[in-house]
């Protein structure tokens, strides 16, 4: 990853009308500050001060493998994140039992850590935010065969007949399943891209699910897919 000195002043206005507030969480403090610092070119993303996520809608993880002290991290940090946010890493390892745990926590992005630079970074940052994953290929095939044995792994929240999604949400998580963009629904709908992601935020909260995966998994689940 190039340090802040290698990147080229002419992407700190990089074209973004609102900034997105990033928290960079690592285990090495000298790799926070370093991203941290590199970041600081950009005007599309705000790094908020260290050890605060409270408004956050990316954490941005970086390591070289994502280890269970790593994701504990992360866990820990989430909840003083703003409501809906995301979860990108940075990193050169991560195990199968790892890549679920995170994507439990919001997973919407990963890069190989040895290839991405910054630009690629705040691109991931963008996407995520927006509502589109950022995933290589074999992590999206990992998280497919998961989701043909959600049989076991997505009970119905206890206290709801039914499904308990109207059919705006159900038609929603559809469009999600079949791999379109938050904007590509919304464009489907005639809705605002605001308006999606309050529909998946309002079903996840409502229903005690974890993210947007975990409620197209629960539609999956309750057979209105």
């Amino acid at each position: 990853m190039p340090d802040a000195s290698t990147i080229s002043r002419g992407t700190a206005t990089d074209g973004v009308d609102a900034a997105v507030p990033v928290a960079v969480l690592a285990l090495d403090a000298r790799v926070r500050q370093s991203v941290a610092a590199g970041l600081a070119a950009y005007a599309s993303v705000t790094v908020l001060p260290e050890s605060r996520t409270t408004g956050a809608r990316i954490l941005l993880v970086v390591a070289s493998e994502a280890t269970d002290d790593l994701l504990g991290l992360v866990e820990q940090e989430i909840t003083t994140a703003a409501a809906g946010s995301r979860v990108v890493l940075v990193i050169e390892r991560i195990a199968q039992r790892q890549v679920l745990r995170a994507v439990h926590l919001g997973l919407a992005g990963v890069l190989d850590r040895r290839e991405a630079g910054l630009d690629r970074i705040v691109h991931a940052i963008r996407a995520a935010d927006s509502g589109r994953a950022h995933l290589p290929e074999a992590i999206q095939r990992l998280l497919l065969d998961r989701l043909k044995m959600i049989e076991t792994d997505v009970p119905v929240p206890p206290g709801f007949g039914g499904t308990g999604l109207t059919g705006r949400e159900v038609e929603v998580l559809r469009l999600l399943s079949e791999g379109m963009e938050t904007a590509e629904v919304a464009v489907k709908m005639n809705y605002s891209v605001r308006t999606i992601k309050n529909v998946v935020h309002d079903v996840t909260r409502r229903l005690g699910l974890r993210n947007r995966t975990h409620a197209v998994a629960y539609a999956l689940r309750s057979g209105v897919l």
